[in-house]
């Protein structure tokens, strides 16, 4: 009787690893470097055109426009696959400012539906990037992204 019941919760357990579904999941590395356009920002909002960035092994550039929990980010060529990948923030905070209260760092997330493996099906992309800004750039004082680093996670179909 007492190896019937050891048994017992091993088949359970079992049994609900089996109906639950399971997607493959690939996590990706982002670093960021510098930005080569003109940015803006506000307390909580940074709107840069041209960021660069890498995801794993793929190098580009990217709009970064997150707006509270809105906005987005725009994937260029080459970052998210072979045109252009339209990312939706889904929060982005405020992690860091200087001695005079501006913006010295900010995290975003976002979530995005691609199909980075190319197999011809949707997949799932949320990713966090955290974004190192230096304030007064530049002949007009512009803000700056100089680097940062996050990572994405991939589940496939």
């Amino acid at each position: 009787m007492k190896k019937a019941l050891t048994v017992i919760p091993f088949v359970l357990a079992l049994a609900l690893a089996m109906a639950i579904p399971s997607h493959a999941q690939s996590t990706t590395p982002i670093t960021v470097g510098q930005s080569t356009g003109r940015c803006q920002q506000t307390n909580t909002t940074l709107n840069c055109y041209s960021v660069a960035m890498t995801i794993g092994t793929n190098s580009g550039t990217a709009w970064v426009y997150p707006q509270g929990q809105s906005g987005f980010i725009l994937f260029r060529p080459n970052l998210e696959g072979t045109g252009y990948v339209e990312a939706t923030v889904t929060s982005s905070m405020v992690t860091g400012r200087n001695s005079v209260g501006q913006v010295t760092q900010l995290t975003v997330t976002y979530t995005l539906n691609g199909d980075p493996n190319s197999d011809g099906d949707t997949d799932v992309i949320m990713g966090s990037i955290v974004f190192n800004i230096v304030q007064g750039v530049g002949r007009y004082g512009y803000p700056s992204v100089t680097s940062g680093s996050g990572q994405q996670s991939i589940a496939l179909n």
